[in-house]
């Protein structure tokens, strides 16, 4: 099943598709987050950011996060932290590389 928008606490919009996968390569619980981007001449499509694949069914799901909406909060929550912490580590990177190539080499 497919929800869209999903707005998230920081107000982005989603489109979040949860399904059972019933092939070897998406078995378990699958939660698919995309977002509405746009081609020329305004056409629209969805353009997957992150796809969780839980080996678990809709039943372990269900005990461990409540319902539907309950599984798409989480995920949408996590997905945003993980995009945060990408972010953080990318700037902390940066600014590592910046010190290294201004250090004169002493030590």
């Amino acid at each position: 099943m497919k929800k869209y928008p999903v707005i998230s606490e920081s107000g982005n919009e989603y489109q979040v598709e949860l399904f059972v996968g019933k092939s070897i390569a998406l078995s378990g619980f699958n939660i698919v987050i995309k977002e509405r981007s746009e081609l020329i001449f305004g056409i629209g499509y969805f353009k997957e950011l992150k796809h969780y694949n839980l080996h678990k069914s809709e039943r372990e799901m269900f005990e461990e996060f409540g319902g539907y909406v309950d599984i798409a909060k989480y995920f949408i929550s996590e997905y945003e932290y993980e995009m945060r912490e990408k972010t953080e580590f990318e700037e902390a990177r940066n600014n590592y590389v910046k010190e290294f190539e201004e250090w004169g080499g002493r030590c």
